[in-house]
């Protein structure tokens, strides 16, 4: 079986030995985990990011893998992966995930954990504490508007477009509100 040659010790030592073989090894996975993403190869994707998440966990793998299985309409395990995550770009990705599975306070809890009151900042410090900045934003509107906090879904929408005027999706959300 391909799998259990792939995870021998031997097939890892033709690699070589040593942090450089292990940086080389990393490298390569990503690259070909990256590559059969864009190319919409889903499950080779998988396949390479869990090797490289096994071989190097990290938050960065994590979200490596965690995006493989966002990608394949695996939110669940994309969920489960980034629990406990702190970076900005898996706090996003989380909160996408957990807007998708239904849990609407998690992913606002997601979103603004560690930032103080919203309420009171200006937009450029509100980007630079929410993940992603005018995404994050936007998908704030979004989880507000499913909560039925209309105002409140309008100012983060608002807020996303004085970040990036090209948001589309933050000003369909506006028009809709009306």
């Amino acid at each position: 079986c391909m799998l259990r040659r792939w995870s021998s010790a031997k097939s890892m030592a033709a690699f070589g030995e040593g942090p450089a073989a292990d940086a080389g090894l990393q490298t390569t996975l990503l690259a070909w985990t990256q590559q059969a993403l864009q190319l919409h190869l889903y499950s080779n994707a998988t396949f390479l990011a869990e090797r490289l998440h096994a071989h190097a966990a990290s938050e960065v793998t994590a979200h490596v893998l965690a995006t493989c299985h966002y990608s394949s309409g695996a939110r669940e395990r994309a969920y489960h992966i980034l629990q406990g995550c702190t970076s900005p770009q898996n706090r996003y990705l989380l909160a996408l995930c957990c807007l998708e599975l239904g849990h609407r306070n998690e992913a606002e809890r997601v979103l603004l954990s560690g930032v103080p009151n919203t309420a009171t900042m200006d937009t450029e410090a509100i980007a630079a504490a929410i993940p992603n900045g005018a995404a994050g934003l936007y998908l704030l509107g979004v989880l507000n508007l499913k909560s039925q906090r209309r105002r409140q879904a309008g100012e983060y929408f608002s807020k996303a477009l004085q970040l990036n005027p090209y948001l589309w999706s933050a000003y369909e959300a506006l028009c809709q509100l009306g």
